[in-house]
């Protein structure tokens, strides 16, 4: 919009902007970004947690992406799988969202039985607002997960994204 000389500086829609087309499809009607605030919790207990964490998301449509960083974080008293909680919106009720979880230094994961992989997928469940993480797989089991981390004295360091779809 504009010439190269005068140009609009902010633009407000009501009902959204075709992209490449009129059709429905074509219609970019939600943009927003954010923050939140994650929790890591035990899917059983959920557990203590200090230290600090950040969350930010950008939402194009129905498309969520998740960014968190963890610093100097430790759970405490938890019990279950651990899932990365407090997703700023539910997860659709019929797909899934997958992700990776990178602890970077003070803390290594305690993973169910039969798995030796610790790099660490998230998978968001539907109609939940968390994801569960998972230790990364090499073969169709999907059945083991992440029950704990153990922490160094300096906590955790950790970097998290996620995309999943809303409804």
């Amino acid at each position: 919009l504009g010439i190269s000389t005068a140009r609009f500086r902010n633009i407000y829609l009501s009902g959204g902007i075709h992209l490449g087309g009129t059709g429905s499809a074509n219609l970019l009607d939600d943009y927003e970004e954010g923050t939140f605030t994650p929790d890591l919790e035990g899917s059983t207990t959920g557990g203590s947690q200090s230290g600090s964490r950040y969350g930010w998301y950008t939402k194009i449509g129905r498309n969520v992406t998740v960014y968190v960083r963890f610093v100097g974080y430790q759970l405490t008293g938890s019990s279950g799988n651990i899932r990365l909680a407090n997703l700023p919106f539910t997860v659709n009720g019929s797909i899934y969202g997958v992700g990776h979880f990178a602890y970077i230094e003070g803390a290594t994961p305690t993973l169910t039985s039969g798995t030796n992989n610790t790099t660490v997928i998230m998978q968001a469940l539907p109609n939940q607002t968390y994801a569960g993480l998972q230790p990364q797989h090499a073969s169709t089991s999907y059945d083991k997960f992440v029950t704990g981390f153990t922490f160094g004295s300096i906590g955790m360091y950790a970097y998290a994204t996620l995309t999943y779809e809303v409804q």
